[in-house]
């Protein structure tokens, strides 16, 4: 659904992915379940959520209700925060080196 381009389709799957990412996020440091099951595959969705980094479209209504306020940017960034955040502390580097424009958040 990320490489379908359709970008309804990409939002709702994106957001799905956050939810997974944040489903069971240790608070003290991360790394509970689903952030060590997803880790490994993230080198290889890291490229295809770099096409959406920079992305302004809106999702609106029909789209994840819970972000119609945002855009497609602003939800992958949230994706990359909490993949540092619950991925474990190493995974900044693996980030930047697929998405060079990404910055830890203040």
């Amino acid at each position: 659904m990320l490489q379908s381009g359709h970008r309804p389709s990409v939002a709702k799957a994106a957001y799905i992915f956050l939810l997974l990412l944040n489903a069971d996020a240790v608070s003290a440091g991360g790394l509970g379940a689903m952030g060590r099951a997803i880790a490994p595959y993230l080198p290889r969705v890291l490229p295809t959520l770099n096409l959406y980094v920079d992305d302004s479209h809106r999702m609106g209504p029909e789209g994840c209700h819970q972000m119609a306020e945002s855009n497609l940017s602003t939800l992958i960034n949230m994706i990359l925060e909490a993949c540092e955040n619950n991925c474990g502390n190493n995974l900044y580097k693996v980030i930047k080196y697929a998405i060079p424009t990404y910055s830890r958040a203040s």
